[in-house]
């Protein structure tokens, strides 16, 4: 079977409709005047940086910044194949190990190419990667010429980047409270980050703060309250859906992210959005999390999520699985 296609109109940086080439792109083509075009993103090929959510993400920011009803802020990945809150001693290198493979693909590598063209990133620029991970685009933005910084809440995942990428600079820090002067950095880059903080607010404060005159800040993420599945049972659906979103600290955070910036005095702020469509099996962890976590909040059965995941399990095998999940990529530049 060829893969699913779908066609997601989106909105263009200002002034780059003519400059954002193809080659960073390859799914994309261009329609209608310059502030629309049409992505074709393949399924299962297209996944988003993995994410904590409906994709696996390596974002987990520090605890002035988190919720205290997410204990640990854990990886969701973990959380929506096996529903859990606890991890196993080498949960974070299988995670990074899982995580490679999605952030290997061509559409994520060129989401973070977007991301660090947005930044400039370029010679003589200062980015941070604000939850950086296992440290990857933080390379890749010092491979560019950039001096990059990645800083994480999580000690194990910043002593794995340091291991996997003893060159980069990754930092242990809070979103909320960066170690940086005021003004000291030109790019600051968060993806997937807003939607795990209890005040994203807060954590915009500081990207101002940190930014001087003329600096990007980028986000990305995705929509909690925005998972498009095709279910014999809708209702159901709606529920689980909204149950899961309610488990995250902000789970609106990436439809805020224009205002966000705005609130936080950031000037041509524009979204882009990236949309992944998955139609067979692959979607099946992503679902499986969303269903344990519905069970976990009590808002419903065991057995009907367990109906509700054999009727998605059946689709996928049939080739009738329909799973979409929209990526915001906001972008604005401190006065």
């Amino acid at each position: 079977m060829p893969p699913a296609v779908v066609e997601v109109p989106e909105r263009v940086h200002p002034g780059d409709a003519e400059d954002q080439g193809d080659e960073e792109q390859p799914a994309v083509r261009r329609k209608g005047g310059p502030a629309d075009r049409v992505v074709h993103l393949p399924s299962p090929e297209f996944a988003p940086r993995p994410s904590h959510g409906p994709v696996p993400s390596e974002k987990h920011m520090a605890a002035p910044c988190r919720s205290p009803h997410d204990p640990g802020a854990r990886r969701i990945l973990i959380r929506m194949s096996k529903n859990m809150t606890d991890e196993p001693a080498d949960a974070v290198e299988s995670l990074v190990s899982l995580l490679d493979s999605f952030d290997d693909l061509p559409a994520a590598a060129g989401l973070r190419t977007l991301s660090y063209r947005l930044l400039g990133v370029a010679p003589g620029a200062t980015v941070v990667d604000v939850g950086c991970g296992a440290g990857r685009a933080v390379a890749e933005m010092a491979e560019l010429g950039a001096t990059a910084v990645g800083v994480d809440v999580d000690e194990r995942m910043v002593a794995t980047a340091r291991r996997r990428r003893p060159h980069a600079d990754v930092r242990l820090g809070d979103a909320c409270d960066l170690p940086f002067g005021d003004g000291e950095l030109t790019g600051y880059r968060a993806e997937k980050v807003l939607h795990d903080l209890a005040d994203p607010a807060r954590a915009l404060a500081e990207a101002a703060r940190v930014l001087a005159p003329g600096g990007h800040a980028v986000l990305i993420g995705q929509d909690w309250d925005t998972f498009v599945i095709d279910s014999d049972d809708p209702e159901l659906t709606r529920l689980m859906v909204h149950a899961r979103a309610g488990t995250v600290p902000a789970p609106l955070a990436a439809r805020r992210h224009r205002n966000l910036l705005l609130d936080a005095g950031f000037e041509d702020v524009a979204v882009e959005v990236r949309t992944g469509v998955f139609t067979d099996v692959t979607a099946l962890p992503m679902l499986t999390g969303l269903a344990g976590a519905a069970c976990s909040a009590g808002a419903v059965t065991r057995e009907r999520a367990d109906a509700w995941l054999a009727e998605q399990a059946e689709r996928g095998r049939a080739g009738r699985l329909f799973l979409a999940v929209p990526l915001f990529v906001a972008s604005g530049r401190r006065p």
